[in-house]
């Protein structure tokens, strides 16, 4: 997953990464924004994970409403909103769908 991949070591950090997210539990989500915010990644890595994670926590709904709403607050790059739900699609083996502009 794109959030194993940034600013990594391929084994180590993917591990340290698993053990976060998926997240089980509010408390576990906490410690995953941190540890994100926290990281020495640049801030448009930051936000691009964020917007991956939101768009998660979309899925249920069917409705894109945490992701747009940060999207459009961070100002996050159209490119990199692109790219982040081209990800998401792929990791969920949606190939059929691609993201809206």
């Amino acid at each position: 997953m794109y959030l194993a991949q940034i600013q990594c070591d391929p084994c180590t950090d993917f591990l340290s990464a698993t053990k976060f997210y998926p997240s089980s539990d509010h408390k576990k989500l906490r410690d995953l924004h941190e540890a994100i915010v926290k990281s020495d990644g640049a801030d448009h890595h930051k936000v691009s994970i964020l917007f991956y994670i939101l768009l998660d926590l979309d899925a249920p709904t069917g409705r894109r409403d945490y992701s747009t709403q940060f999207e459009r607050a961070t100002h996050l790059p159209s490119k990199y909103a692109i790219y982040m739900k081209g990800l998401w699609h792929m990791d969920r083996l949606e190939f059929e769908v691609g993201p809206v502009q």
